[in-house]
């Protein structure tokens, strides 16, 4: 079992799914450096919104899971362009933070935004915007 903190942040843009690796950590560099880094979840997901990567820096390396959907699409939104004009693709800001269940519910094609770990809560979770 990958054990991982409790939140998993989502980068901000759409992702080419070509990328290895060293081309995604190479966009969340600021995010990962040193040991600070080591346990660190990165979510990607690409333009078509049918393939997710994701991307854990371990103490000793990166571990990376890609899953595709056949049918459906992941319910999570991205930005399809991120350029000079914006204020330009990042990791842990202009995304969101998924806690471990609704990461769970996302690479299930479920709509992890709707779904509430426990029924008596009356707050909404705390989705921590980064911009």
């Amino acid at each position: 079992m990958i054990d991982y903190p409790n939140i998993a942040w989502v980068y901000n843009c759409a992702v080419d799914m070509r990328r290895s690796i060293d081309g995604l950590s190479m966009l969340v560099q600021e995010q990962i450096s040193g040991e600070q880094g080591y346990g660190t979840v990165f979510v990607f997901v690409n333009k078509g919104g049918d393939k997710i990567k994701v991307l854990l820096k371990q103490h000793n390396g990166f571990c990376l899971l890609y899953k595709r959907l056949d049918s459906k699409r992941f319910l999570i939104k991205v930005g399809l362009a991120c350029g000079a004009a914006s204020a330009g693709p990042v990791a842990v800001a202009g995304g969101i933070s998924l806690t471990r269940q609704q990461l769970r519910w996302l690479l299930e094609g479920l709509d992890w935004a709707k779904l509430s770990s426990t029924k008596s809560s009356k707050n909404p979770p705390d989705y921590s915007v980064f911009f």
